[in-house]
């Protein structure tokens, strides 16, 4: 149970411009004028951290941007109309954290525009959605909220849709106690001997269909299957013993998808609080027609596993044709000396949340390089930043470019997320303060696996989170990546505020959709239009909250001109919370008929 515990710690975060310590993202005027410009990169290694096989990397080149904005606050030199860089409504956004309502299939009705007539399949999309625990006590951090799956299903231009909480054993055996038994990750700490050697699987991060199933997704814990017509939680899942049953056993929230070898490729990591070190453990299963028949999840090579240095918290990580690709920012578990001691003290008590143990180090994040295929796994140190979400990478022979979102974490000491918050009656939630804040920007790095040299761009003036690409160009060459945006320029926002769309070939032709300051977008996922002969032709999807009604919309955008707005505004029955991650599953159009035949002999947690 202890290992369980320490294995959870690793519950790698989101919604990261929310979290992270103040910090304003500056840039000196000889590189901000200049563009390409040769840096040195310090080459010390990591505190406490032994240098793992591979090349030290040496930056040769840094391109990075600045801001072009008028006085008047409004955006110059970005393509498309001015959009205003205007206020934060800081308590329109906090009204994203109110606990979701189950609802029953329902036609949803479109109320502008109209939903596009080729959209066949269904939206899922997961997230925490309870902020009391079951005696009514706060949940003192959003990421430790029970999680809520909802669906959205499109056939011949109508939405049905549906929600329902996903009903762990834990949550089964709270319910019943009107109490809370389990600690939670960031916060809510129990002593050791009352409910704190275990941490509860809220199964609220993300949300993935392996053939004719559906899972809910915790990488701190073992999956959870779903009906994927009625969302009825079938139970936890060892995928037929694939993952195992031990405390330790899990499954990352991050799976990614292999369009050339019609792969679901996914990872799990367990940072080891002894060694110092984390195992990482990879996954690719067939989903071709080719698949061994009677093995519901046939791998298509046998299970990889690698051991990175230091504490890792990698909640995402990337898939070329010949790689695993993991970003490895230094971290490490509850100190040194007496402060270990102290902090060690702290938790067993019940005093701070096991999420409080880790600690940033500072200093160079490793990219590690794990061939698919075995074979030593190379590393090679970049800059000094911090990722929770990447977009994509390709190889081109010896050379690697990766594209994720990284936060500037050279000045900042410490993991803002990870708060002690030491008011119990106080949630997180209610002491944001979006003036304090370290913005990400999606940044491409150009890697020479042989030389270990690195090149660095800024892609987008614009900070960016929840990155995602058309899915059938993962790890290829991709032109256009989706992703999130603050109103403010700056960052000083909620970073899930609008949708921003970059055009990594030429900035001049990025878009922004910029709702009002009391409205909030999920994340963006990309559906390719039927007989499609461009990266960009096809549909963004994703709910959309006013804070001040509060309401929830599902909106379906045009790929190629997000600027112009939706195509349709789909008005849901209840509000929906700030969410996390999703998926699409094409094909997969029940009739409303269907889903409440499905739904009916169902067992649900309700909403009691």
């Amino acid at each position: 149970a202890t290992l369980h515990m320490l294995r959870c710690t690793l519950l790698a975060v989101t919604v990261a411009s929310l979290v992270l310590p103040a910090h304003p993202y500056t840039l000196t005027p000889s590189v901000a004028h200049h563009g390409l410009r040769s840096q040195a990169i310090r080459r010390s290694a990591r505190p406490g951290l032994a240098q793992g096989p591979g090349k030290l990397g040496r930056c040769i080149g840094l391109t990075m941007q600045t801001s072009a904005q008028s006085l008047d606050g409004q955006e110059r030199g970005f393509g498309g109309p001015a959009v205003l860089d205007g206020p934060v409504d800081t308590e329109a956004f906090r009204a994203g954290f109110l606990s979701g309502q189950e609802e029953a299939a329902y036609e949803a009705p479109c109320t502008e525009g109209k939903v596009p007539a080729d959209l066949k399949g269904t939206l899922f999309r997961n997230g925490h959605a309870r902020f009391k625990d079951r005696a009514g006590k706060p949940i003192r951090h959003e990421f430790d909220g029970d999680g809520m799956v909802h669906a959205y299903s499109f056939a011949a231009g109508k939405v049905y849709a549906r929600s329902r909480w996903v009903k762990t054993e834990m949550e089964l055996a709270e319910k019943e106690a009107k109490e809370s038994l389990f600690t939670r990750t960031f916060g809510n700490p129990k002593p050791l001997w009352a409910g704190g050697s275990t941490i509860k699987n809220v199964a609220n991060t993300g949300v993935v269909a392996f053939k004719d199933k559906l899972f809910a997704l915790w990488e701190g814990g073992r999956p959870h299957e779903l009906d994927p017509v009625s969302l009825e939680t079938k139970g936890e899942s060892t995928l037929d013993g694939v993952l195992g049953s031990g405390p330790t056993d899990s499954f990352s929230a991050h799976p990614r998808r292999d369009p050339k070898t019609q792969s679901l490729v996914n990872f799990a990591y367990f940072g080891n609080p002894v060694s110092g070190d984390t195992p990482v453990k990879f996954w690719e299963f067939d989903e071709s027609s080719q698949a061994a028949a009677g093995q519901p999840f046939p791998l298509r090579r046998p299970m990889r596993e690698v051991t990175v240095p230091g504490f890792g918290m990698l909640h995402d990580f990337i898939v070329t044709e010949n790689y695993y690709i993991l970003l490895n920012a230094p971290v490490r578990f509850a100190g040194e000396g007496m402060d270990k001691l102290k902090l060690i003290f702290k938790w067993v008590t019940g005093k701070v949340a096991v999420g409080s143990l880790l600690e940033y180090l500072g200093g160079l994040t490793t990219a590690h390089f794990v061939p698919r295929n075995g074979g030593e796994m190379i590393d090679v140190q970049l800059d000094e930043f911090f990722a929770f979400h990447h977009s994509n990478a390709h190889e081109q022979g010896d050379v690697i470019t990766i594209e994720t979102t990284c936060y500037d974490m050279s000045p900042v000491k410490g993991i803002g997320f990870l708060d002690p918050n030491p008011n119990p009656d106080v949630s997180r939630m209610d002491q944001m303060d979006f003036t304090a804040g370290i913005p990400a920007f999606l940044t491409r790095y150009t890697i020479n696996l042989k030389t270990g040299e690195y090149k660095k761009e800024i892609m987008s003036k614009r900070p960016a989170e929840f990155p995602m690409i058309n899915p059938k160009y993962a790890g290829s060459y991709n032109r256009y990546t989706y992703a999130l945006t603050s109103n403010p320029i700056n960052g000083k926002g909620p970073m899930a505020q609008a949708l921003l769309k970059v055009d990594g070939e030429d900035e001049s032709k990025s878009r922004v959709w910029m709702p009002p300051a009391h409205q909030f977008c999920s994340e963006a996922l990309f559906v390719e239009r039927e007989g499609a002969t461009e990266e960009d032709d096809g549909y963004l999807l994703l709910n959309l909250f006013d804070g001040k009604k509060p309401a929830s919309e599902l909106l379906v955008f045009d790929a190629k001109a997000i600027e112009q707005g939706p195509l349709s505004r789909t008005q849901l029955r209840s509000p929906i919370p700030h969410g996390l991650h999703g998926t699409w599953v094409q094909g997969l159009s029940p009739s409303l008929s269907e889903i409440v035949a499905a739904e009916s002999g169902a067992e649900f947690l309700g909403n009691e």
